[in-house]
């Protein structure tokens, strides 16, 4: 039997920034001696979706499989042996290679989801003449910096949006209006997202409930048979509220806490896009459709510096447990360090996490996502369901969360077009 384990040279949890670089021991424990033919290394990073749709119908239904796939970075070396080699022995015990790999500085952040994954992962193979192969996967969490500050200016304001819905109860014909507002819309994990919710209700309608919730939209964009794209949401965190009565005014003040999720990505990855948003819903009482405002935000690795002031030093043990503290390397290679062919990469950032290149914040922890599922997403690529990986994201420690909105009273009633105004979601 043969056993491989992987240890990152200062950096316990493998997490990285785009730019930084990869480097550490791969360790293989070889119970007898055996012949070989080498052992190699690949390290690799892609994006990848898979989704099935179903077209026709009677004989004449089919299944279409969408597939969709970007690559990033893969080398590929061997630690010992070569591929036209000859046989060589590999003998009893321990075995301990060095590896070292400059990551580009525009990959995007580590995601796993239900129809595709941005994965970054190492293999190793213990290569036998005859015989199959040992095959060991490990996945690595790499990290797309987005600091909220140099980003849209438009993040460092409020956003307020109104809407109004029109109910014909015989000859009454009276709006519902509702009116949600942040005093920014750029966030981090860890933070609280303050939403101001107005309500005026002349109608004859009960707003029974009213909800707040964080959704996170992924589309997926296939590049096989043909392109298309397929969106799903994700709710990732939710309050609730008391409703209005008919002909009643009200107000409710939410805070959604961002739990560990995936920064926003627009821009770095054409396979998978993530986006947020925050949706404000009047639930309304027999057959009426209810009224829902949507609030784009986008959430970010490094807050807003209106915001430091409130951000205090994660725990202890969780900088421990997330791999941020750095501790002295004890690896101790037996044999020369490899270097994949993008090596050569100039990069300032250091090779180990930090919070966000500024020494005036301080750190997060760094946490295992929320809603990650990878079930229905083929796992040929390495990984199997007994090495089921997570990445993590840094989650900040807001002691005082962000002053609430001020409360505004329910706008007045204006002009618009007795149209329905709910949100249309695209079909899975």
């Amino acid at each position: 039997m043969v056993n491989c384990n992987i240890s990152y040279d200062n950096n316990q949890q493998g997490i990285y920034f785009s730019g930084q670089t990869l480097s550490g021991a791969i360790e293989i424990t070889n119970e007898k001696n055996r012949s070989i033919k080498g052992i190699t290394l690949k390290i690799e990073g892609f994006a990848k979706c898979k989704w099935t749709e179903h077209e026709g119908s009677g004989k004449h239904r089919r299944t279409i499989y969408y597939k969709g796939r970007e690559d990033y970075i893969s080398t590929f070396s061997y630690l010992i042996g070569s591929y036209n080699g000859e046989a060589i022995d590999l003998a009893e015990g321990v075995h301990k290679f060095n590896f070292i790999c400059a990551l580009p500085p525009q990959l995007p952040t580590s995601l796993e989801s239900k129809y595709g994954y941005i994965r970054y992962q190492i293999k190793v193979e213990v290569e036998r003449p005859w015989k199959s192969d040992f095959k060991f996967c490990y996945a690595f969490t790499v990290l797309k910096p987005l600091d909220l500050n140099f980003e849209n200016q438009s993040l460092k304001l409020p956003l307020k949006a109104e809407v109004s819905k029109s109910f014909f109860l015989g000859f009454s014909n009276k709006n519902l209006y509702m009116s949600a507002e942040v005093p920014f819309c750029g966030y981090v994990s860890g933070q609280s997202a303050p939403v101001s919710v107005s309500i005026n209700n002349e109608s004859g309608v009960e707003v029974y409930e009213i909800t707040i919730e964080l959704m996170k939209i992924i589309y997926y964009n296939s590049d096989t048979p043909r392109m298309r794209t397929r969106r799903r949401e994700e709710k990732v965190a939710m309050t609730k509220h008391q409703g209005v009565p008919a002909k009643k005014k009200g107000a409710a003040m939410g805070n959604l806490v961002i739990p560990a999720v995936p920064p926003t990505n627009t821009g770095t990855c054409r396979t998978i896009q993530v986006f947020y948003e925050i949706l404000v819903t009047a639930k309304t009482s027999g057959m009426h459709r209810n009224l829902t405002v949507v609030l784009p935000i986008t959430i970010g690795t490094v807050p807003l510096l209106s915001t430091y002031q409130n951000i205090y030093p994660a725990l202890q043990q969780d900088q421990i447990q997330s791999g941020w503290n750095i501790q002295p390397s004890t690896s101790q290679a037996t044999y020369p360090a490899t270097q994949p062919a993008y090596s050569t990469l100039e990069t300032s950032y250091p090779s180990a996490p930090v919070a966000n290149l500024n020494p005036d914040l301080p750190p997060p922890s760094y946490q295992e996502a929320m809603m990650t599922t990878t079930q229905e997403v083929d796992n040929e690529e390495g990984l199997n369901d007994q090495q089921a990986f997570n990445p993590k994201y840094p989650v900040f420690n807001f002691a005082n969360q962000a002053p609430m909105p001020s409360q505004a009273l329910a706008p007045p009633p204006y002009s618009l077009p007795p149209t329905d105004t709910k949100n249309e979601k695209k079909p899975l």
